[in-house]
């Protein structure tokens, strides 16, 4: 026989010789007397749990105690928990290094220096979140997760919860993945209400084989911004002032935003603000006083753009209309003679609109014509029973109607004068001294010298 067939025999012999005495002659091999020993265990480093499977030496039932390091102190380890129960699985541990040691029932002081079974769970990874905590509606929060100092997203799945509700609305385009098959939540979340909403997502990353929690992502998802206005298209007469006042309709993280702007769309105006930024709490009215400059009606468009947070929601507009201001035709002054009848010419104007009427006021209506309104001033008995001129002051007011909307315009004034008529007072046999003078009989004409 061979040297080495002989030792492999020898050892053969002897294991099946210690397996005999074990079983049939405990007398000679009391492994009692031993101080127990874990000698079988399964670890699951992901769910940092221990398994003790077999414990070898001393007498069951076994009491275990549980060790940890200091994390200051690596020669420092403290009791961290006692466990009584024959063969325990060991779970929920905190990342850190533990000793397992199994000691006969009752042992109070244990030695944590031998036969100790040793394991380690390292600490939780660091994560990064990247994306947007705070969305404009029908955006995507990009959420994914790597690990602190390093470059590249991790595998994740994720639950989601709707927090807040927004009023008069709901959030949509939320999702939930149960599987670890995503690099980044892709959702577009859609707020279709009139306040902040709030979602979470609550995340768990594939990292070295082991799905870690990996903390919770809140999401602010703003309403749409929408503004309505407190004047509607309007039609104003030239120089009447206004003003515009912008109600929130809808409200999100941060105060309302309105930018707006006016454009002429046609005709010609003056003192036109071409816009401005408002900001709440005090969105502060629009005035504006257009004079319009033209003969036309001239069209300004104003409108309004609000956000949240460079959020921008849905944009208003409304067009307004300044009439031009209404003009009388310019008139001549009026002189005629007593006891003629008078006809006023008719007036004309500038204004665009429906119809125009006039009204006038006479300074003194001894004159034949008395104040009043109309198309036009109507014919009239000129009056003057007075030895001398009399005149009086004619102003005239155009109102323009359009729309129902009615503007006054500037007055024109013009004068109206009445002279008094030729009388004879008295009869004369003779004319001298009176301006009077025969030429003589035979040409039988009188000449009056006046």
């Amino acid at each position: 026989m061979y040297r080495g067939e002989l030792q492999f025999f020898l050892l053969v012999l002897g294991i099946f010789s210690i397996d005999f005495l074990k079983d049939r002659a405990p007398h000679f091999f009391d492994f009692s007397t031993l101080p127990p020993k874990i000698t079988q265990w399964e670890l699951d480093s992901c769910a940092r749990t221990i398994s003790i499977q077999t414990v070898v030496g001393g007498l069951p039932p076994y009491d275990f105690y549980v060790f940890k390091q200091d994390l200051l102190d690596s020669s420092n380890w403290q009791v961290y928990r006692l466990i009584k129960e024959q063969l325990p699985q060991i779970s929920g541990l905190p990342s850190g290094t533990y000793r397992v040691k199994a000691v006969n029932e009752g042992v109070s002081s244990p030695s944590f220096s031998t036969n100790i079974l040793e394991v380690s769970f390292p600490a939780d990874p660091e994560f990064e979140v990247l994306g947007a905590t705070s969305l404009c509606s029908g955006v995507s929060p990009a959420i994914a997760l790597q690990l602190a100092h390093s470059e590249g997203p991790l595998p994740i799945r994720w639950t989601t919860q709707v927090l807040q509700a927004p009023d008069e609305g709901e959030v949509l385009g939320h999702t939930t993945i149960p599987i670890i098959s995503q690099f980044k939540i892709s959702d577009t979340l859609v707020n279709t209400g009139k306040t902040l909403a709030k979602v979470s997502y609550q995340l768990q990353a594939l990292v070295n084989g082991c799905i870690r929690p990996a903390g919770t992502v809140e999401v602010e998802v703003n309403p749409q911004a929408r503004i309505e206005a407190s004047l509607s298209d309007s039609i104003l007469c030239s120089g009447t002032p206004f003003s515009i006042s912008l109600l929130p309709q809808s409200w999100g993280a941060v105060p309302i935003q309105v930018r707006w702007s006016a454009a002429l769309l046609s005709g010609q105006v003056s003192d036109l603000v071409k816009g401005g930024q408002l900001t709440q709490p005090a969105l502060a009215p629009i005035s504006q006083n257009l004079t319009n400059r033209g003969t036309d009606p001239a069209r300004v468009r104003y409108t309004f753009y609000p956000s949240f947070n460079g959020c921008d929601g849905v944009a208003e507009s409304l067009e307004v209309v300044v009439l031009p201001e209404p003009q009388v035709s310019p008139q001549d002054d009026l002189i005629s003679c007593a006891g003629e009848w008078i006809s006023a010419p008719e007036f004309t104007s500038n204004f665009w609109g429906d119809s125009v009427r006039y009204s006038w006021v006479v300074s003194d209506s001894s004159l034949g014509l008395s104040s009043g309104s109309g198309d036009r001033i109507p014919d009239f008995l000129a009056i003057n029973s007075g030895t001398g001129s009399k005149r009086a002051l004619i102003a005239v007011t155009p109102s323009g109607y359009s729309q129902g909307i009615a503007c006054t315009g500037p007055p024109h004034t013009f004068s109206l004068t009445i002279r008094s008529p030729l009388v004879i007072e008295e009869e004369l046999s003779n004319y001298a001294g009176h301006g009077v003078s025969c030429a003589g009989a035979a040409d039988g004409k009188i000449k009056l010298h006046l």
